[in-house]
């Protein structure tokens, strides 16, 4: 059984800072990178599985592609009834 996808550990934030003459273009990526690092380690320790699961799948996985319902970490369900509670 493998790790869940917020357990992996798949950030390839040293490639971010890549070459001299792109240094800016490189520093807003890697500044957006850590944010979204950031905000999948408030997710692990505060959310709910499925919610951390599915944001660390399509944020910091390599798998998501942009393809609806092709999220590794499933449990989209959950998310849905989180976010619309009583409707």
């Amino acid at each position: 059984m493998g790790a869940r996808p917020s357990e992996r550990r798949t950030c390839p934030t040293g490639s971010l800072i890549g070459e001299p003459d792109r240094l800016e273009v490189s520093a807003r990526r890697l500044a957006g990178r850590m944010a979204a690092v950031l905000q999948g380690s408030l997710l692990v320790r505060h959310a709910p599985a499925e919610v951390a699961d599915v944001f660390c799948a399509s944020r910091l996985g390599t798998s998501y592609d942009g393809t609806v319902d092709a999220l590794e970490g499933g449990g989209l369900r959950a998310i849905v009834d989180r976010a619309t509670p009583g409707v």
